[in-house]
């Protein structure tokens, strides 16, 4: 039995991130999310990859975006990768997200926004290799499989060097 996964490439550009919400809503419909399990997921998507193009490629739209969403023990995993612009996020709190709504007229809330989502939001950051946001949220029991092991997101994927 082949379990369900999900599995895309995109450029760092805001103008495709509307087949990506419908493609991410496909494939969490397909693993039985309730409505408002859909909906949470499919933001926390949108501003997983918000964030790369404006932060791990500013001004950029050749960049490469990988989303990986994948069923594990009775939960959804879904990995935004990116080969951009490392960072170190700082711990989202009342008091930062007040101070952000005070300071900027336009974004700031992201990963605020992904952690309210969903049930674990992990970021990983390897200089020189890759940056990747890993979201976790539960999903119904009857649905519990285990996934094939997979080392990496596409096993011949060329270096994002040979890309440019």
């Amino acid at each position: 039995m082949s379990l369900p996964e999900l599995f895309i490439k995109i450029p760092s550009s805001s103008k495709i991130l509307h087949k990506l919400r419908e493609q991410i809503r496909k494939f969490a419909a397909s693993l039985k999310l309730s409505n408002i399990q859909i909906d949470n997921v499919e933001l926390a998507v949108d501003e997983a990859v918000s964030n790369v193009i404006r932060h791990a490629y500013p001004r950029r739209s050749d960049g490469l975006i990988q989303v990986r969403a994948w069923q594990d023990l009775g939960k959804l995993v879904v990995a935004v990768r990116d080969y951009g612009k490392g960072y170190t996020p700082k711990p989202v709190n009342l008091a930062t997200i007040r101070k952000v709504r005070e300071e900027l007229s336009r974004g700031g809330m992201g990963r605020y926004l992904m952690k309210q989502c969903m049930d674990s939001v992990q970021y990983i950051s390897l200089p020189y290799q890759y940056n990747e946001t890993r979201m976790i949220i539960k999903i119904s029991p009857q649905v519990i499989n285990r996934p094939k092991e997979y080392p990496d997101f596409s096993p011949g994927l060329p270096e994002y060097s040979a890309l440019q």
